[in-house]
């Protein structure tokens, strides 16, 4: 069995920002982070915020779209087990409408054996459709000759100025563009950006970016929680994908921070024959609230978006390298403001926020 893969590449997330920098308007960036699994809660969900900051009118947000496939493996070749995350971080103006934002994708593809190992590579490529750039190989087969990062920086430059209702209607019923401006620049499938828009939109909350203030964004892939079929048990292909946001200044200071985590888990057989309800998108961290149930096993008691909201008050302020001043020697907060709120694990969270604080 080949060793299961937990991958954060600093320098891919500077290659983000600058692939940010020059495919749109409103340039990338962003962090991530996962916190120990859960069970169902007794409290109902609550409806967390990622940004406590207020003052310019403007509001600020991060939105996830997730989807799973999968295949069974055969004698002759493993079977599948993908996730697909799509974000979106947007910052809008008191009318709704989109000041500008930043799209990108994860494909965390988990490859399992016949005999219900995992097989995922030790240089497996978890970078972001944004990282890969050129590397994602989609302009040979492009109708337009466009590459994918170029198609994505097309719809978040259209996007601007528009509500969540207007980006909503530029999408037709085979889930592509029916706008002739949108489709003038963008032949892909869309229906993904547009309901992670539509979620970013909706839990953008005020903040104190200008508009002159560059949204940013980084997503990050770690399968090290993937676990190999046993004859009682089946295994899982887990993907914890961490995507962060914020906005910073011409001073390289982060003016607005958001933050989530998808964990999403497709369970195999010992025969490797997929066992996953395919269908069901897995809520994201700042989605379940309360349901993620961390509350009682926090020596704080406070649950994981309280915890991450923290985190992402606490990098308001701050450059990157002020930032990175706060992760301890065991991957937790050395800085005592934001340890009193943040005890979970932070090394993604810092490592992601850091990239997503540089301006390239």
């Amino acid at each position: 069995m080949k060793k299961f893969v937990s991958l954060f590449a600093a320098s891919a997330l500077l290659v983000t920002l600058l692939a940010g920098c020059g495919a749109s308007s409103s340039s990338s960036a962003a962090t991530g982070s996962s916190a120990p699994e859960s069970s169902s809660a007794s409290e109902p969900a609550s409806e967390p915020s990622s940004e406590v900051t207020s003052g310019s009118g403007l509001k600020f947000g991060l939105g996830l779209s997730t989807s799973l496939s999968g295949s069974d493996a055969t004698a002759d070749k493993d079977g599948s087990a993908e996730a697909d995350v799509t974000a979106a971080s947007v910052l809008v103006d008191g009318e709704g409408k989109v000041v500008s934002c930043y799209i990108d994708v994860m494909q965390a593809a988990m490859p399992f054996t016949a005999q219900g190992t995992m097989n995922v590579a030790e240089d497996a490529d978890f970078r972001s459709k944004q990282v890969k750039m050129l590397d994602y190989g989609m302009k040979g087969v492009s109708p337009i000759g466009k590459e994918w990062y170029e198609q994505a920086a097309a719809f978040s430059e259209w996007a601007v100025g528009k509500t969540a209702d207007e980006i909503a209607a530029g999408m037709g019923e085979d889930g592509k563009a029916s706008d002739a401006d949108l489709s003038a620049g963008c032949t892909i499938i869309i229906s993904a950006f547009v309901e992670a828009m539509d979620k970013a939109m909706a839990n953008a909350t005020a903040c104190d970016a200008a508009a002159t203030d560059t949204v940013q964004m980084a997503m990050v892939a770690n399968t090290g929680s993937s676990k190999d079929a046993t004859a009682d048990k089946d295994g899982t292909a887990q993907a914890d994908v961490t995507v962060s946001a914020v906005t910073v200044n011409a001073e390289g200071v982060v003016t607005a921070s958001a933050l989530d985590v998808v964990q999403a888990k497709i369970t195999f057989s010992a025969a490797g024959a997929v066992t996953a309800d395919l269908a069901t998108a897995p809520a994201t961290k700042q989605e379940l609230g309360n349901d993620y149930n961390m509350k009682g096993a926090s020596p704080i008691g406070k649950e994981w978006f309280e915890q991450a909201d923290a985190f992402t008050a606490w990098t308001i302020g701050k450059t990157a390298d002020q930032i990175a001043a706060g992760l301890g020697d065991d991957g937790k907060a050395s800085d005592a403001d934001l340890a009193a709120g943040c005890t979970i694990t932070v090394s993604d969270l810092i490592s992601a926020a850091v990239a997503a604080a540089t301006v390239a």
